[in-house]
């Protein structure tokens, strides 16, 4: 399966195999820096395809003093959480 993605300079693509999950996980997506969140808003519209238990969306870094809203463009049943937000 996968999901494509609209970034500033182009589309992106993901993918991931259909039997990678099923409905009795619990997915954590990590990733390093969240600013504007697109990647990791595909990665999880991609994941909630195959219906988990919960999905989590975990960073290091939450970019906030720049205008940056990308905690914003998440689904309300995914999870978001930093460890700083500068």
């Amino acid at each position: 399966m996968q999901a494509s993605y609209a970034k500033e300079y182009g589309i992106d693509t993901i993918e991931i195999h259909e039997d990678a999950i099923n409905e009795n996980d619990v997915i954590l997506l990590h990733d390093d820096l969240l600013a504007t969140g697109g990647t990791m808003k595909a990665a999880c519209d991609l994941v909630k395809k195959f219906h988990p238990k919960k999905v989590y969306a975990n960073f290091i870094i939450e970019l906030v003093n720049e205008n940056f809203e990308g905690r914003k463009i998440f689904d309300d049943d995914v999870e978001v959480s930093t460890l700083l937000q500068l």
